[in-house]
């Protein structure tokens, strides 16, 4: 009898927990919505990015919970074997920097960065130029900051573009400033080489980010992840199908969730 009292009251919780949570959606559906909109245009939706993980599997007698770290060699992978499918390949690495102007200054993340970022994160230059591939091969000293980050040091802000600014001990050459998304904190960046080369963090990418085509609908997305899981996985002695080894951020995917999320939540608060 007390299991069946348990149970009834177990039942009597989780049904009305729905209906509060079914409440919150649909009193919440705008605004629910506006957010997941709002965070999806940040980037564009025929992109992945790529992250380290940690094993999930035995693997040759190596057991789970290996850390995998991302190389360079992932990047080289991701840029020549997946050109049936993939766009422009590009990665990120960062450090925390202290960007100074004769007395002012920020403490912030400086993102060392490919071209392509500028597409795939949508950035929006108000002045200047973005990161371009003489930068990167070149290893320069290049700066592109957020126009909130260049008001902490000067009222002008475009007066910053083609001025030199420290950082750390270096000096940098402003050459564009963006405009920052209102829903998060803004990066510095600089040429991906650049960070590697000017602090020491060669082989040691913190993500790797693409677009693609060619992939129209989910199931063709998750063969093209399996496969180019597999692959990397290979080369850091993980499990084929171990998913947790390296994370794959299918923007793509994802906006298909989202949209079918939203339609629920009007279709649900259509029949109320």
């Amino acid at each position: 009898m007390r299991d069946v009292i348990t149970e009834i009251w177990s039942t009597a919780r989780a049904v009305a927990w729905g209906i509060f949570m079914l409440i919150v959606l649909l009193g919440a559906g705008n605004g629910l919505i506006n957010a997941m909109v709002n965070n999806n245009s940040r980037f564009i939706a025929n992109s992945m990015a790529i992250f380290g993980g940690t094993t999930s599997k035995p693997y040759k007698g190596m057991k789970e919970g290996r850390y995998v770290p991302l190389k360079d060699k992932d990047i080289a992978i991701t840029q020549t074997q997946f050109t049936e499918n993939i766009d422009e390949v590009g990665a990120r690495v960062s450090q925390q920097a202290v960007i100074s102007m004769g007395e002012n200054y920020i403490s912030t993340r400086l993102c060392g960065v490919y071209p392509n970022h500028q597409q795939i994160d949508k950035i929006d230059m108000l002045y200047g130029r973005f990161i371009n591939n003489i930068d990167l091969k070149e290893k320069r000293k290049v700066l592109v900051l957020g126009d909130q980050q260049a008001k902490e040091l000067t009222r002008d802000v475009a007066s910053l573009v083609g001025k030199h600014l420290k950082v750390g001990a270096f000096a940098f050459q402003v050459v564009g400033i963006f405009k920052e998304p209102q829903n998060g904190n803004a990066d510095a960046m600089t040429a991906y080489s650049t960070l590697e080369t000017v602090y020491g963090k060669s082989n040691q990418p913190e993500r790797i980010v693409f677009s693609f085509h060619g992939l129209p609908t989910a199931e063709a997305n998750e063969a093209f992840e399996k496969e180019y899981r597999a692959k990397l996985n290979e080369g850091h002695q993980a499990a084929a199908d171990d998913e947790s080894a390296l994370w794959i951020w299918n923007r793509f995917t994802q906006s298909l969730q989202m949209e079918m999320g939203m339609g629920i939540i009007r279709t649900d608060r259509g029949r109320f």
